[in-house]
């Protein structure tokens, strides 16, 4: 705000004839404190020389997209008080100004600030449909530590020093963030293996069911002397240590005896599932180049020229090794020995193979056993493909501690109706699936049993959904991690509170697990502001099969932790909450979840693009319904007038060398008409995407009623930039919210 009584005429009058003034400060270049000090100087000079112009006029002449949810060109404003103190005196009456408050805040922040007594002192207002007290007073506490930032140094080091590098966190509020809420050491001994654990456990409970799969039941006893057969053969045809063994099989028993025997050698097994599209598993086996590959009903001869070509010997068992009962595993030196390879999405449209270890294994392993503890008499529902990463919790947990592993038919784990009466059947108590498979199992009709365990992970869990999902269960587990730190890094239980609105968070680190939420500078990011989440710790693979550069791109030194330690950017934001959970947003890049498989866009772009009728391709995610995400893919045809058909498109995707699964094949495709809708290059991409993934026009965000403005009062000085702490749900802005804009202040600014 300006007095705007520039001009002597006015100077007699009385009356309010203040302006505001929209200030837009040029934080580019990463400039520092003197160059920002110079910029607001300048900036604010020049606004103040055209202080007459109505702020009305300014409005207009911009003619933003309105909306009733906030002002249009600002939500924050800084008010400087310094107008002369004076009393006014009336024979002897004395007047004094008397601050009434305002019970409405006006924008989202107002920092008011003025010199009193020698001291720059103010009240912060802001609106509490977004912030709450505490959130502010942190605000506060960050605006101070700038601020003293600014000046502690040397005058010539300080002038210098870029506004990005100064310390946002008290020394006590970074410990909390680096080590209080990371501190999740659990003692393991690191020479166990997997299959160690399994011949354990069978040796004390031979006679107890370890796997059902429709009406076959295999004992403990039946499970390890099969797979010690297998793995006797194995050793023979060159299994051992750091050898990676291929294993294409149909959900079977026999499947989780082979991945048994695999790993009794040493080995490590690299899943194909037989319902990729034959060529995508040739491809995996060409770039894994796997010495030996384990299969059966014939499901090896449509890769046979990638066999030949990688020199891979196949093992049919259709009929089962026979020979000795007895098999001697060796022991880890420090579980860093690889367990297995698993192939995820891949922008550039080349899938990567992540290197997993022991060491993860058996970490995610305990670390559910210790929280949620599995018993003896527990059935888990495997309904998880082996090619996904969380197959093997599903497959193994149980296998150590007792329990008993029921393997779903795959016809059976895509059909709600076949899927609820089979869990009811084998009398089903702990089910890990997606939301996706747990929102279709609902919507069927389906509700969990009493003392039903229900994990469910794999994408974002909504709302809605855990709702239902608690009306019979006093809690779910929303469970959260990338492939590349081994299955899940995060566990929440998810709990009614009473009447209050249910909120989803993605928990806190699991057992020997570090998560950091960073800034561009690698620097810990306050309590609510979203930063990038890495996470640290026994989970992290080894890194991506003969991919030396993505490796180093992704897996980064850990600067808070041993010296050697590394992390994994995982390319989420999220944030903290006050109470130490994380809250996920979001991603940064265009990677996406569907049905809980994660997949490029890129991947599925480049695919389209290697089409002979396509010459440019967008690919977006739409949610037609609750849960129901689909891929939509926009096409430009090589020759106008000759589009490819939707269904052309699919069926190519399907048999195409870089086809992925179903789940990576659009449901639908839109047509362009060349340059105009689709221009050559990646920004233009980048553009494409965003402008079609709302799928329609914007929604605006809906009216809401007047505010109530909370106040604090606190010493300060001048507003830098106030991180997003604490906030209240709102709805999306149009024009902030919109997917595929990078990560920044416009993503934090009004965040769920």
């Amino acid at each position: 705000p300006v007095a705007n009584r520039t001009r002597t005429e006015v100077e007699p009058l009385i009356g309010f004839f203040v302006n505001t003034l929209a200030l837009r400060i040029d934080l580019s270049g990463q400039p520092g404190v003197g160059e920002l000090i110079r910029r607001v100087h300048e900036v604010t000079l020049s606004a103040q020389s055209h202080q007459d112009i109505p702020f009305e006029q300014v409005i207009e002449a911009v003619n933003p997209t309105r909306s009733m949810a906030h002002a249009p060109l600002f939500q924050l404003m800084l008010s400087w008080q310094n107008n002369e103190q004076s009393e006014l005196s009336m024979g002897p009456v004395r007047l004094q100004g008397l601050s009434t408050g305002t019970p409405v805040a006006k924008f989202d922040l107002s920092l008011n600030l003025g010199e009193h007594d020698g001291r720059i002192a103010g009240v912060m207002e802001y609106a509490t449909a977004l912030f709450d007290k505490a959130s502010v007073q942190r605000q506060l506490q960050y605006l101070r530590k700038v601020l003293e930032g600014m000046v502690a140094q040397h005058a010539d080091q300080s002038i210098k020093l870029p506004m990005e590098q100064l310390a946002l966190l008290s020394g006590g509020e970074r410990e909390q963030l680096v080590h209080g809420w990371n501190d999740t050491a659990v003692a393991r001994d690191h020479t166990h293996s997997v299959h160690g654990k399994f011949e354990a456990q069978a040796a004390r409970t031979p006679d107890a069911v370890a796997v059902v799969f429709g009406g076959e039941k295999l004992t403990y006893a039946e499970v390890n002397a099969k797979a010690n057969r297998l793995a006797n053969r194995l050793v023979a045809l060159g299994a051992g240590p750091e050898v990676l063994v291929a294993l294409c099989m149909r959900r079977s028993a026999d499947m989780l005896v082979a991945l048994l025997g695999i790993l009794k050698t040493g080995a490590a097994y690299l899943p194909l599932d037989p319902a990729f599209p034959a060529d995508r598993r040739a491809l995996m086996l060409e770039d894994a180049q796997p010495a030996l590959l384990l299969t059966h009903e014939g499901l090896a001869a449509d890769m046979a020229d990638s066999i030949a070509a990688g020199n891979c010997t196949v093992l049919d068992l259709g009929e089962w090794p026979q020979g000795a009962d007895t098999f001697t595993s060796g022991a880890l030196q420090a579980g860093h020995e690889l367990a297995y390879v698993l192939y995820t999405s891949g922008s550039t449209g080349r899938p990567k193979g992540v290197q997993v270890t022991h060491r993860g294994v058996l970490n995610i392993l305990g670390a559910m056993q210790r929280q949620l503890r599995l018993k003896e008499q527990d059935r888990m529902y495997s309904v998880t493909t082996l090619s996904f990463d969380i197959a093997v919790l599903e497959l193994c947990w149980p296998l150590l501690v007792g329990a008993s592993t029921v393997i779903a038919p795959r016809d059976v784990a895509a059909d709600p109706a076949l899927l609820s009466q089979a869990m009811a059947d084998h009398g089903v108590t702990v089910m890990q699936a997606t939301p996706s498979t747990w929102r279709m199992l609902v919507e069927h009709g389906w509700t969990p049993p009493q003392g039903f365990l229900l994990l469910c992970g794999g994408e974002a869990l909504a709302g809605d959904l855990a709702d239902k999902l608690l009306q019979t269960l006093p809690f779910l587990v929303n469970l959260y991690g990338p492939t590349e730190t081994t299955v899940w890094s995060t566990l929440a239980k998810v709990r009614r509170h009473g009447a209050e609105k249910l909120r989803i968070d993605i928990g806190r680190p699991i057992d020997n697990t570090q998560v950091y939420v960073i800034d561009t500078q690698a620097q810990p990011v306050p309590v609510g502001v979203a930063g990038e989440l890495h996470i640290a710790g026994d989970g992290v693979a080894r890194g991506y099969l003969r991919r030396p550069e993505l490796t180093a791109e992704k897996f980064v030194p850990n600067p808070f932790g041993e010296p050697g330690a590394r992390m994994y950017a995982t390319g989420d934001l999220v944030r903290w909450l006050p109470d130490g959970k994380l809250e996920y947003l979001g991603r940064i890049d265009h990677q996406v979840k569907v049905r809980g498989f994660r997949i490029e866009l890129g991947e599925v772009e480049a695919a389209l693009r290697n089409l002979p009728e396509v010459s440019n391709a967008v690919v977006v995610v739409r949610e037609v319904s609750p849960g129901d995400k689909r891929l939509i893919a926009y096409v430009v045809a090589q020759q106008p007038g000759e589009e490819p058909e939707a269904n052309a498109v699919r069926e190519a995707l399907g048999t195409g060398r870089q086809a992925g699964d179903a789940r990576a094949q659009p449901a639908g495709a839109g047509r362009g008409t060349g340059p105009a809708v689709l221009p050559s290059g990646a920004r233009a991409v980048r553009a494409g995407r965003v402008a079609l993934s709302a799928g329609g026009p914007r929604g605006h965000r809906a009216r809401r009623p007047q505010r109530a403005a909370g106040t604090v009062v606190r010493a300060a000085a001048v507003v830098v930039r106030v991180p997003v702490a604490g906030r209240k749900p709102c709805l999306s802005h149009p024009e902030r919210d919109v997917p595929g804009r990078p990560a920044g202040p416009q993503c934090a600014r009004r965040g769920p």
